[in-house]
């Protein structure tokens, strides 16, 4: 909860370790982890949040490779844009963008989300 009251996000911290899956499926093929964190930074009403995830690949072709989003989120409307301002192993020295929306809550605990990155990679590590 805020110190400024149920209106305002400020103050507010989330940890994230969800899956990430080729496809919205639950049994579609398992090839890494989101994880980060999120920080309200709204001090007043209204949703607005400052976010730090990292893509863990931990199969397929990127296995062994990160990429780092950070960025604003402004509310949990519409498709979310962030920055990719690097990576690991294949993804070292990316850059790009990336586009998160929510597809939907199959349970009152889950939402399931859509991300696309729009990644630049430098050729000599793939």
């Amino acid at each position: 909860a805020s110190p400024l009251g149920a209106s305002s996000s400020f103050g507010s911290v989330g940890v994230v370790d969800d899956e990430l899956r080729v496809g919205q499926d639950r049994a579609s093929e398992l090839v890494g982890r989101f994880q980060g964190f999120i920080v309200g930074t709204s001090l007043e009403g209204g949703a607005s949040y400052v976010t730090s995830v990292a893509f863990v690949f931990t199969a397929g072709e990127y296995r062994g490779s990160t990429l780092s989003v950070l960025g604003p989120v402004l509310g949990f409307k519409g498709v979310i844009e962030r920055p990719v301002v690097g990576g690991t192993g294949k993804f070292r020295m990316a850059r790009g963008y990336s586009l998160l929306k929510v597809l939907g809550n199959p349970t009152p605990e889950t939402v399931v989300f859509e991300v696309d990155l729009f990644v630049l990679m430098d050729r000599a590590n793939y």
